[in-house]
This record gives C-alpha cells, sequence and structure tokens, in this order.
C-alpha cells in the first residue's frame, strides 16, 4: 500500500532518527514499537525494513539507492513489508518493489498487497505430489522427472549451459495453466536482457521477470527471492499453478552475509548469518502443491546453485541438497564434449518425479539410467583397454552413445513426451543397431515432426505408450517396428 510520510508521522506518535549508516544498513533511534520485518518510510519516501531490535536502536535494510544521511526522519507504517501484484504485469521486467524495467506502458493498478514474507504452508493446506511436471526436454521428462509442486536444485559451475537449459524449460513447461517467475538475482544487466529478448522472441506472455541487477542496492539482491515467492503465492490463491526460477540462491547467500555482517550478527561457517539455512529453507517451503479453490494448484521451484569444480560438498549448495527434493549436476566435462543439457547423469537425483509418473514412463527411466549407468559404463571402461572387445560390450557401447545422442537436446527445442518415451525404447529394443550414430537426431526430428503434423503417427504413439508395464511397450513397439522405422527415415509423412 502507498504511504506518505506526513500522513504516517501524524498517526504514530513515535519518530525515529538516523544514527548510523554502514549502508544499504542503517540505526535508527526512537522507535521502540517497531517489529522485524516493518515496513518503514524516510523523508523522501524512500522504504526500508526492520531487519533487528535492539534496546536502544534498530537495524533497518534500505531500500533505495539514495544514501541517508546522519538526522534523517523515518516513520512507522505499523504493516509488514509487502509489494503489489498484478497480472497486467505479465510479459514484463520488473524490479522486486514492482518497479517495471521494460515492456510495460500505461499507468500500474495493483490488484493487491502482499507481505514477502510469510510463514509456508500447513500439511493441512498441502497435497501429496502426483502429477508430471512435464518439460518438453527428453533427458529430464526420461531420465530425471519432475513432479508438479517439486523443488529441485539446479546445480553446477559458471558457463555450464544451466541458464541456457531453463530459459528452454520454460518453452515446454509454460502453457495457459502455468504461470512463469524468473528470478534473476544479482546478474548482470546483459544477462536479464538476454533472458527477456529469448522469451520474447518464442512469443512466450505468461512470464514475469524479476530482475535485482548487480550494481544496484544489496538490499534489492537479499529481497527478491521472497518478491518472487509472494508473487507465485499470489497465482496461487487465484488457482494458477506457478514455476518459479532463483538465478541463483549462492548469490542470494552472499548478499544475505553481506547484510548480516553489517548488522552485527555473529557470523557462522564462511562467515554466512547462522540462520542461512533456516533463511533458505523457509523461502523454499512456500513451494509445494496445495488444495485451493477446490483443486490442486501447485508451485514449482527451480533455485539454481554455483559450485567450484563440481564441489557439492560447498556450505550453501550442501544446505540447498538437504532442503530440495533432488538436484541436477551440470558438469564441465559434460559440456566440453558438447553434451547438451550437459548433465552428469550419475550424480542428479529426483526424489519424488518417479512416483509421480505413469508406470511404464517410471520403467521405461529406470531401465535407461540402469543401462547407462551399468553395462554402459563398465564397457567404456573396458574399452581403454584396447580393440579386443566382445560383441556385448561393442553392443552395449553402440546403444549408449545413440541413447547419449538422443538426450542431446538443442536450445529452445521441445520434445512432446510421447515421441521421447517411444523414441528411447526403439534405442533399448536395438531397433537402430545397424544405423551410424549421426542418424539418430535425424530420425528423432522426422518422428517429432510426423508426431505434431499427423494423427495417424499420434494415434500410433498413444497406443504403443498405453502397455501397463515394459513388456506390453516392447510387444508393441516390435508390433510398429516396420512403420515406426519408416515414420524416422522420413519415408511416411
Amino acid at each position: 500500500m502507498l504511504h506518505d510520510y506526513n500522513r504516517l508521522k501524524e498517526k504514530f506518535s513515535q519518530v525515529g532518527e538516523v544514527v548510523g549508516i554502514e549502508y544499504p544498513v542503517i540505526k535508527v533511534a526512537g522507535l521502540p514499537d517497531a517489529f522485524y520485518f516493518e515496513k518503514v518510510l524516510f523523508e523522501n519516501n524512500q522504504v526500508g525494513i526492520v531487519l533487528g531490535l535492539h534496546q536502544s536502536f534498530i537495524t533497518v535494510l534500505v531500500l533505495g539507492e539514495i544514501i541517508p544521511k546522519i538526522g534523517d526522519m523515518i516513520s512507522k507504517t505499523g504493516e509488514n513489508f509487502s509489494i503489489g501484484v498484478s497480472p497486467d504485469l505479465l510479459g514484463s521486467v520488473i524490479d522486486p518493489l514492482g518497479v517495471v524495467l521494460s515492456n510495460f506502458k500505461g499507468d500500474i493498478e495493483y490488484q493487491e498487497f502482499l507481505p514477502i514474507d510469510t510463514p509456508p504452508s500447513g500439511i493441512k493446506e498441502r497435497a501429496l505430489i502426483r502429477t508430471p511436471f512435464t518439460t518438453g526436454i527428453s533427458f529430464v521428462d526420461i531420465l530425471f522427472p519432475l513432479g508438479k509442486g517439486q523443488r529441485e536444485l539446479i546445480v553446477g559451475n559458471r558457463k555450464v549451459g544451466k541458464t541456457s537449459f531453463l530459459t528452454s524449460l520454460c518453452l515446454g513447461a509454460l502453457n495457459c495453466e502455468t504461470v512463469g517467475i524468473y528470478c534473476l538475482i544479482g546478474a548482470q544487466k546483459k544477462d536479464v536482457e538476454d533472458v527477456y529478448d529469448h522469451f520474447q522472441k518464442k512469443g512466450i506472455k505468461n512470464i514475469l521477470l524479476i530482475s535485482a541487477m548487480a550494481g544496484k542496492s544489496q538490499a534489492l539482491s537479499y529481497i527478491a527471492p521472497f518478491c518472487a515467492l509472494t508473487w507465485a503465492e499470489y497465482f496461487k490463491n487465484k488457482g494458477i499453478s506457478t514455476l518459479v526460477i532463483l538465478d541463483d540462491m549462492s548469490t542470494h547467500a552472499k548478499y544475505a552475509r553481506e547484510i548480516a555482517l553489517l548488522t552485527k550478527q555473529f557470523p557462522g561457517r564462511d562467515s554466512y548469518p547462522t540462520d542461512i539455512f533456516y533463511t533458505h529453507a523457509r523461502l523454499l517451503e512456500r513451494a509445494g502443491n496445495f488444495t485451493v479453490l477446490q483443486k490442486e494448484v501447485s508451485i514449482t521451484c527451480l533455485p539454481i546453485a554455483q559450485t567450484k569444480e563440481n564441489d557439492l560438498t560447498d556450505y550453501i549448495v550442501s544446505n540447498l541438497i538437504g532442503i530440495t527434493d533432488g538436484h541436477l549436476l551440470f558438469d564441465e566435462e559434460e559440456f566440453a564434449k558438447g553434451r547438451r543439457p550437459a548433465i552428469n547423469y550419475n550424480l542428479s537425483v529426483t526424489r519424488v518425479g518417479r512416483q509421480v509418473q505413469k508406470f511404464l514412463g517410471a520403467e521405461i527411466g529406470r531401465k535407461s539410467l540402469s543401462f547407462l549407468t551399468g553395462d554402459y559404463a563398465k564397457a567404456k571402461s573396458l574399452s581403454h583397454f584396447g580393440s579386443e572387445l566382445s560383441d556385448f560390450v561393442l553392443a552395449s557401447l553402440d546403444k549408449g552413445e545413440k541413447l547419449e545422442e538422443f538426450f542431446n537436446q538443442a536450445e529452445a527445442e521441445t520434445v512432446p513426451f510421447l515421441v521421447s518415451g517411444v523414441f528411447c525404447g526403439m534405442i533399448l529394443a536395438d531397433f537402430f543397431s545397424r544405423d551410424s550414430l549421426i542418424k539418430i537426431g535425424f530420425y528423432k526430428r522426422n518422428l517429432e515432426q510426423s508426431f505434431r503434423e499427423n494423427p495417424k503417427t499420434q494415434d500410433m504413439l498413444n497406443k504403443i505408450m498405453e502397455s501397463k508395464d515394459l513388456p506390453g511397450f516392447l510387444a508393441n513397439l516390435l508390433e510398429y517396428k516396420l512403420e515406426l522405422l519408416s515414420v524416422c527415415k522420413g519415408e511416411k509423412n
């Protein structure tokens, strides 16, 4: 809600005075009734948040670029810090306070003002996660499936394709029933522009970019993920599911550390505040699957964390792994090999997604992952000893290479789950054992194109995937083998 300093000064008998400055944190005397996370207002109508309560003063986080001066006056508002929300801002880039940075013209009419720090919903409001969250990325949908309401950590070193992966995921995951909230924390201006331009070119309108850019106030970067979850809760209360991407939580933890040290909090491990685990856990627990308006509504959250040399024991990374329902590890070695997405399937986990899949989809995923981490891994280790390899080892190498090639997916490309499931089954059933590796991508594109354009292909894939178990699925594949191969080779349209 919009406030005026003079009116608030008359309403409350208490007026605070700035007595110390360590921007963006200041000390204020004269507000004994202030409470934690209360919104306060400066004489110039700049806002702040109460972060600490002490015997003779309070500490306030300044949410603006104007540095206060000693002696400046501050008024209470008597309200938790809140932000304005409105669906009209979808398709725009805003800062955490709701100030439009691009692609919005006219006056904003906020529908509601919601607090940014709310307790996670209780067990009575939650529902079991039981609906698959289809991303259009074959690697994820087959090997590490997600469920609506799941929290899956995206982790890896810098420049290994995490952001590209997430922008591609949005293409396949966002639709009229799901809204995207993409929060960029401490990002460079060019990175924000690149993400925004990507969505503009692809025509995605039902996504909101919340940008707290590097070089601006650390305070905005600190509150950015809180604001992103508040927006998600706003849509949740309207009965609309959301996908929230927090890019990235390692940077958020660094800003939290800076602010904590300025407020003289006792430093913990690596000088992070001792409650950093609680802060991130409370934040990410706001995601989940909920019962709203007599239907299930989800907030699916994908936080990002940065590692150094793929070190998963890093303090913040290990904290987030403990909070979330699994993680996808992006590997520099896989990236250098040209794998896209460059996910290490040996060290990645999904703890919820497999249980929400239909039985057949789960079996195909287990079979594929088991082969890649078992027979294929052993065959690769044996291949280093020389050329005298058994037929079984050579066949395992061939099948594993073709599976990896199948999981390679260009940026901004989405593949329907039916196509992914059937094509993966064709590789497992050795349909392409006599074909060269370079033809796999060609076959996959032909099958996908035919699926999108030809109702007969759609019916065929539906019938194949109607099987209740893996043996029935393989039997259906054999029944339709000639037709499938004709479509893959481009002989049938």
